[in-house]
């Protein structure tokens, strides 16, 4: 085990932070990586925009990222909230169609495809993908923080816990939650 050693913090100055600033903003370093962000960027977040199908008063937060977006579709009246990944596979067979009056939390994933492992000989990296369409129904509340894997339908009016990993179906106006998710309880009319 390791033991630990106090150090005193002291605050850089202002002069120091600035000087900082300058030898970063003049370094090939910082010029490679302000290359590389723009060019992911203009991929990942106006590319997918402009390839997915969005419907009608349908909010994406700018933070959101919607990757292979032709083979993505969103329904009308959607909120896609902060840092949400949309990843569908690199096929139509990837395909992630999400229906009307959705909204997500911060932080949701939406994956419908992954690195196949087929065979030892050849690092997974390597290997061809496997992926699965997702399916989420209307008006389904999906919480911050979760994780939609491949193969998944998501009934009408469900809601899934924030953190939840939703890794089979999830039936209509089920509540869902925990890793992997299961069904909690269902909504109903009842008040309370």
């Amino acid at each position: 085990m390791f033991s630990f050693t106090r150090t005193p913090y002291t605050k850089p100055s202002s002069l120091t932070r600035f000087g900082q600033l300058l030898s970063t903003l003049f370094s090939l370093t910082y010029w490679k990586w302000a290359a590389k962000r723009f060019a992911y960027n203009a991929i990942n977040n106006v590319r997918g925009l402009r390839l997915a199908k969005i419907g009608k008063d349908t909010n994406i937060h700018p933070t959101a990222l919607i990757r292979e977006g032709e083979f993505v579709t969103i329904g009308n009246h959607c909120l896609i909230n902060h840092n949400n990944l949309i990843q569908a596979g690199k096929s139509k067979n990837g395909s992630i169609t999400i229906g009307d009056y959705v909204h997500t939390g911060a932080n949701v994933m939406m994956i419908a495809f992954n690195h196949g492992f087929y065979t030892k000989d050849v690092p997974t990296k390597e290997q061809d993908y496997v992926e699965a369409p997702i399916v989420i129904g209307d008006d389904v509340w999906i919480g911050g923080g979760a994780i939609i894997l491949a193969g998944v339908t998501i009934g009408k009016g469900a809601i899934i816990a924030a953190g939840a990993v939703v890794n089979r179906d999830v039936p209509e106006y089920a509540v869902v939650g925990g890793v992997p998710a299961k069904v909690l309880k269902y909504r109903t009319d009842e008040k309370g």
